[in-house]
């Protein structure tokens, strides 16, 4: 709880002194009466008027001083004291009069004047403006006259209308940062003008908007250089506007020579990263189009987005796809849900697809366009080798090959959430793309593509571990969710998007990605260093428990071990059913049986025919599933499960807080949405919560307390498996039927996961109790069991709220073969009993103990539960053999038709699984400090080759152009400066704070 000192707290001074700060308010609204003009000093008669302006200061002057101050400065706001009052007056009511180009002289070959609507940052001003006709003007036409007075004109033949380029910057930086239209924009100029709506205003809302899209166009073509040298803007290269990232490489930029030499073992520090994604919140209405209107985009595929028109356009692209139909043969995302149905009636575009660096998260040049049915799939035969049957993705494909064009590296990881179907002939659909896109196999970079770590948890079977990013070598720690942090942002346009005509939107997005792009590269300068921090302390750690797990393994199970690994990673390029091998990162025992995939079945033909029931129902809006909201559900309260599973492990350090609080966000930012659909699908619900708060008010009544907020890892969330049994014939059967399948699949799963992490920890276990001595090793070894014994924890909770829920929803027999599982289950062997000697055999486990006390680590409170070693019990004596009639085993090693016997083989499954996987972490943290090193050169080198270019620039040209290129040197010699201090390594690991340098673009 934070304390204030009462001199500290501005609230607890101001209200004291609210009566006499109000007093002073009221001092500006009058007038003294002595007062004079402070410029001539000169008294006036009782007739003269006074004038103060807002903008100059407090300060009061005559007409023919105020006029003559302001012959330079036309746009201020003038007051008028009239004996008794301010009042509001126009420095065109009092006859100014401004001559272009001449700085408040009068021009000696006036050429006319034009009342002009001028708009500024303080309102809309009516201007008189006189056109120059002197040799200063230069033969300039009256909209150049305007553009060098700062003015930009809304027409270019006889300009009546203009904005000042301070107020198109001002519009420019308030619509990205604070997401601010221009009909907003526009209303806060027309208030400001007008307060009280009672004078007439005129409207220039469509002129400020053609003003706007021209402007900003214009800031990216100049802010880019490319046609600094006297180019015309047709010449311009694809993607050439678009802001590149500092981090990622660029032959030729930002790597050194011979970078294409270096040995393979480091040659993955020059990969290029990069994630394909879509949104479907950008979608674009269908509008009307006027006669005779020109609705093509400006700069039509220099920039972030895809070139639009032509014979190698998108449009011309996707009209060879127009039948098509979205197919999936592995998970159904939320992607391919938005299939061709009447939810895309009446709009143009049913979203965006695009293409970014999923480590920086700067979308690629000629990385967007737009989607016309979701991520466009076809399923097409065409004849090549062996008849096979190609998957067409015609918007996606358009996008990836537009966004790698010319790409030099060496190899491409990409990330796509559908990439395990995606990448099936990819290369087959590259022959159909248009000739631009087209790159020899020689020349064109190795792609290889991955899931990310998020999505890729919701892919089946044997998909997520064969295709995720942490198991790919190379990879760093790379988890390839960067487009959708960008969605994150972008969204926030959707709205206004929504509605504009397809030119208007186009320019919209393009400056927001624009401006996005370019404050990503600066927030580099703190998120590297951020990030290579936490990579070196996890690298250490993660070094020291590849090695505790690795003492345990005999030298030829991990040469055999390594050699498997090396082997199925050189299969990256076969598709996985053709592998021909098993994955090491995989136990093979882990697989769905027949009921299970039986259930996925019925599940996906009850979610089909509810959609085909929706589209169907012309007054239906857009709604989610029965199975998507209870999987929404189901998330929420895996997360309960695992903050309170954190909150009881034994493993006490910093980061518990932290993930019961990330644990406690991520509850609190889902259940308000979770809460609205639950009153679609489960209305009567609604009651029995309230019951409920009721009841819990009640309590605290009774009790004399304020009730206390529950937290929300408590928060019952009232699924279908919690409803009373009496009342469950008022809700629909889909929902009991389709929780029942979902739990019998998390039970499977679950079950999966807790056999898996018995063995680990037995094996951890007994190489603790034969091989580990001395303090230092016991506390390492002890760290690694209890995180293994947490995560142990974790899963058995889960299993058993999944199996509660099961057989709450079926019964006990319908749930089998799961039950709950008990202490006395958690065994990785069978329970003997034998025969005699059972004191000596208890005198034997506690002597034991006390050796390991002694040796220097303490038995933990479930490591009771643990077996004798194996060779203990295969030493038994003679009088002790084993009775197979009393011989028992654990039901959880027999559910889903688990072999009963070879248990050796279960165990060096478990093991193998986690060494591999321990080594994969152990790598990736290893590259990640190699890949954010290269990273901080990178952004250094690629300042300055920006600087170099402005340079030649700006010694290339005269005039304006060469002061802009000047000022883009500067601002690149300060960024560099601050960079490349920032990335230096410091002793104390903490370094001073910098003023940030927002560069070129700041004042551009």
């Amino acid at each position: 709880m934070l304390i204030f000192d009462f001199q500290d707290d501005p609230m607890a001074v101001f209200r004291p002194k609210m009566d006499e700060v109000l007093d002073e308010c009221f001092e500006l609204d009058h007038l003294d009466e002595e007062a004079v003009c402070s410029t001539c000093v000169l008294e006036r008669s009782a007739l003269e008027k006074l004038y103060r302006c807002d903008q100059c200061g407090t300060f009061v002057e005559c007409r023919e001083c105020c006029l003559k101050r302001h012959a330079q400065s036309p746009l201020h706001s003038i007051s008028e004291w009239t004996g008794k009052l301010w009042k509001r007056v126009t420095l065109f009511d009092m006859g100014l009069e401004v001559q272009l180009l001449h700085f408040g002289r009068v021009c000696a070959r006036q050429a006319g004047y034009t009342d002009m609507v001028v708009l500024h940052t303080n309102g809309i001003h009516r201007v008189r403006t006189g056109w120059c006709g002197c040799p200063r003007a230069r033969g300039g036409s009256h909209w150049q006259q305007c553009m060098r007075s700062g003015w930009y004109p809304s027409s270019w033949a006889t300009p009546e209308t203009v904005a000042t380029f301070q107020c198109l910057r001002q519009f420019r930086l308030l619509n990205v940062v604070g997401n601010v239209n221009v009909r907003d924009y526009m209303t806060t100029l027309e208030r400001t003008t007008n307060p009280w709506g009672v004078a007439w205003l005129p409207d220039r809302y469509k002129n400020f908007g053609y003003m706007v899209r021209q402007f900003l166009f214009l800031l990216r073509v100049k802010r880019s250089g490319v046609v600094h040298i006297r180019r015309p803007i047709a010449n311009a290269e694809r993607g050439s506007l678009a802001v590149k990232c500092w981090a990622c490489p660029r032959p030729g930029v930002n790597l050194p020579e011979g970078w294409e030499d270096v040995q393979e073992n480091i040659r993955y520090k020059y990969n290029l990263f990069l994630g394909l994604d879509a949104n479907f919140r950008l979608e674009n209405k269908l509008r009307r189009k006027a006669e005779n209107k020109d609705y093509s985009v400006l700069g039509d595929g220099l920039g972030v987005f895809a070139p639009l028109y032509g014979k190698e356009g998108y449009e011309e692209h996707v009209k060879k796809y127009v039948s098509e139909q979205d197919v999936s043969q592995c998970a159904s995302f939320a992607a391919l849900m938005q299939r061709d149905t009447r939810f895309s009636r009446g709009l143009r575009a049913t979203g965006v697809g695009g293409c970014s660096c999923t480590r920086h998260e700067n979308v690629r040049q000629n990385g967007i366009t737009d989607l016309h049915k979701g991520e466009r799939q076809v399923k097409q035969t065409v004849q090549i080798s062996f008849s096979k049957v190609i998957h067409r993705y015609s918007s996606m494909d358009y996008i990836w090959w537009c966004a790698i064009v010319g790409e030099r590296v060496q190899r491409i990881m990409v990330s796509y959430d559908i990439g395990c179907q995606w990448k099936i002939h990819l290369f087959e659909r590259l022959k159909e793309m248009p000739p631009f896109l087209q790159a020899d196999e020689d020349t064109r970079p190795d792609v290889e593509v991955s899931l990310p770590v998020w999505h890729g948890k919701g892919h089946r079977g044997q998909c997520e571990p064969a295709e995720t990013l942490r198991n790919k070598p190379g990879a760093a720690m790379t988890e390839g969710e960067g487009p959708e942090r960008i969605w994150a942002v972008t969204n926030q346009k959707a709205y206004a998007t929504r509605e504009m005509q397809a030119d208007t939107r186009h320019g919209a997005l393009e400056d927001h990605f624009d401006r996005h792009n370019f404050e990503m590269n600066l927030r580099l300068v703190v998120l590297l260093v951020r990030k290579l921090k936490v990579a070196l302390e996890e690298r250490e750690k993660q070094n020291l428990s590849f090695k505790d797990v690795s003492d345990g393994v005999t030298a030829d199970l991990r040469q055999a071990w390594m050699e498997d690994i090396r082997a199925w990673h050189a299969l990256e390029k076969v598709p996985l059913k053709d592998k021909g091998m098993a994955n090491p990162y995989e136990s093979p025992w882990i697989d769905e049986d027949v009921s299970e995939k039986e259930i996925r079945q019925e599940m996906d033909k009850l979610e089909r025919e509810e959609h085909e029931a929706v589209a169907q129902d012309a007054n239906a809006k857009r709604v989610t599933t029965t199975a998507s909201f209870l999987k929404l559900m189901l998330g929420i309260e895996k997360t309960q499960v695992r903050s309170m599973a954190a909150a009881k492990g034994q493993t006490v350090n910093r980061d518990v807080d932290k993930k019961m609080s990330e644990a406690r966000k991520s509850i609190a930012s889902r259940l308000p949405y979770a809460r609205r659909l639950q009153a679609r699908f489960m209305p009567l619900t609604v009651e029995l919560m309230e019951q409920e708060e009721r009841e819990a008010n009640a309590r605290a009544r009774r009790n004399g307390t304020s009730r206390v907020p529950t937290p929300e890892e408590h928060i019952k969330l009232w699924l279908p498996s919690d409803i009373p049994h009496a009342t469950r014939l008022s809700h629909p059967t889909i929902l009991f039927v389709t929780e029942a399948g979902l739990r019998r699949i998390n039970c499977s799963t679950e079950l999966d996961t807790v056999r898996h992490l018995l063995y680990s920890r037995g094996h951890l276990i007994s190489f603790r109790d034969r091989f580990v001595t001395g303090q230092d090793k016991g506390t390492r070894s002890r760290t690694l069991i209890e995180d293994v014994t947490d995560r142990l924890n974790a899963a058995v909770l889960r299993f058993n709220t999944s199996c509660s829920a099961l057989i709450s929803l079926t019964d006990e027999k319908s749930a089998r073969p799961y039950r709950p599982l008990l202490k006395e289950n958690l065994r990785t062997k069978e329970i003997i009993d034998y025969k005699g000697r059972a004191a000596e055999r208890l005198n034997k486990v506690v002597n034991s103990r006390i050796r390991k006390r002694i040796r220097g680590h303490q038995t933990q409170p479930d490591e009771d539960d643990e077996p004798e070693d194996p060779a203990a019990v295969a030493s038994t004596k003679a009088g002790e053999e084993v009775q197979d009639s009393r011989r028992t085993m654990n039901w959880i090693w027999t559910a889903k038709g688990a072999p009963d016997s070879d248990e050796d083989t279960f165990l060096y499954d478990a093991v193998r699984v986690e060494w591999c996987k321990a080594y994969a972490r152990k790598q990736r943290w290893t590259e990640e400090v190699v890949v954010l090193k290269e990273e901080q050169r990178r952004v250094v080198e690629s300042i300055r080759s920006e600087q170099r270019e402005w340079e030649a620039r700006r010694d290339a040209t005269t005039g304006g152009r060469a002061a802009y290129a000047a000022r883009q040197v500067l601002a690149r010699e300060q960024l560099a400066v601050q960079f490349r201090e920032a990335f230096e390594p410091k002793e104390s690991g903490v370094g001073k704070k910098r003023r940030r340098v927002f560069g070129a673009q700041a004042g551009a």
